[in-house]
């Protein structure tokens, strides 16, 4: 069985470049500016201008503005890097869990920092 699997290997490459070069692509012509198209004609100045893309985490996008939110998660972040802390000392991997909780406590920071710049531009706002 061994001696069949290289020789089977070897003609599957050699024939898999001839069936794609041989295939015939169907092609569906588009509109110049259809609504899929990533690019978009703009009405005022007939210029073109790309749409921005969205990803996964892009629905909230500008939401959780306020400090309580950003205290919130600095607390949250410090409680993830404490988590996987604790999943690294049990599984033996010290560095690792050294990493984990750096990270946490980088967030932390983060969020802390963010959340005391809301509140000194309140108060000084107000």
């Amino acid at each position: 069985m061994r001696k069949l699997i290289f020789p089977g290997f070897v003609l599957l490459v050699a024939i898999s470049p001839v069936t794609v070069a041989s295939a015939t692509v169907l092609t569906f012509p588009q509109p110049a500016f259809s609504s899929y198209s990533p690019t978009v004609l703009s009405q005022d100045s007939g210029v073109r201008r790309r749409r921005r893309r969205r990803v996964r985490g892009d629905w909230g996008r500008r939401r959780h503005r306020g400090i309580k939110h950003e205290y919130k998660e600095s607390g949250l972040s410090v409680g993830h890097g404490g988590r996987r802390f604790g999943k690294h000392m049990k599984h033996g991997r010290p560095l690792h869990a050294g990493a984990a909780f750096g990270r946490g406590m980088g967030g932390f920071g983060k969020h802390f920092g963010k959340g005391t710049a809301r509140v000194g531009k309140r108060i000084v706002k107000h």
